[in-house]
């Protein structure tokens, strides 16, 4: 039997707009009641989905060599012998975005999500904080800053129409120099935001417990065209 309930209360889950939070109280889950027949067929069902999986993965090591088609899945990282892809959606695609780890990992399920995850919860964190709900996550015209210095190296607009960005993760007006586009996966189509340098530095030392709830964030229509 598999437990999926979090082992510590660091674990729990807030689902947006439900008033309920996760784990529920023991009183609050309802005891379901199984047949000796029921539970058989629950067996067999377990062991025919097993016995296919352990078939399909058989077929993709030896018989596949490992190879996943390009069309239909985009490659996103490797470390040591795990590689990662992310399945490609296409403009008509209803389905929701999947995430494939192919190879060999030491460790736990958790040591696994934090290593899919550290690299965007910051950037998730402060997009659902609500000192940013009310701001875009890509560029927009309430970006540009064009009268403020910026707040890295305190360079001042130019004569030539130089402008500032605002970070989206501190809201710092900080000029070309001293910003990056980082990538953003957490989101049904990977989208840029502009990060100063100061938070990028300060991202790779974020605290993050791989057992919180990720959830994508919803992007507006405009927003997923650019």
């Amino acid at each position: 039997m598999v437990n999926l309930r979090p082992k510590s209360k660091s674990a729990a889950a807030i689902v947006p707009g439900a008033t309920e939070s996760f784990p529920m109280p023991e009183e609050r889950i309802p005891r379901v009641q199984l047949s000796d027949s029921d539970v058989r067929n629950y067996r067999e069902l377990t062991r025919e989905v097993v016995r296919n999986t352990l078939e399909k993965e058989m077929a993709f090591r030896y018989k596949e060599g490992e190879t996943l088609d390009p069309q239909r899945w985009k490659f996103v990282k490797a470390k040591e012998r795990m590689r990662i892809y992310k399945r490609a959606a296409s403009s008509d695609d209803k389905l929701a975005p999947m995430v494939l780890g192919v190879g060999f990992i030491e460790g736990t399920t958790e040591n696994a999500l934090y290593g899919l995850h550290h690299k965007t919860t910051l950037e998730m964190r402060t997009t659902h904080s609500p000192s940013s709900k009310k701001r875009s996550l890509t560029n927009s015209e309430d970006d540009v800053n064009r009268n403020a210095a910026c707040e890295v190296c305190a360079r001042h607009p130019s004569a030539l129409g130089h402008s500032c960005r605002s970070c989206k993760i501190c809201s710092a007006a900080v000029c070309s120099k001293c910003f990056v586009k980082a990538r953003m996966l957490a989101t049904p189509h990977p989208v840029r935001v502009v990060c100063c340098i100061s938070c990028v530095i300060k991202s790779r030392e974020f605290p993050v417990d791989p057992r919180e709830p990720y959830p994508l964030i919803e992007l507006n229509e405009d927003e997923s065209r650019r």
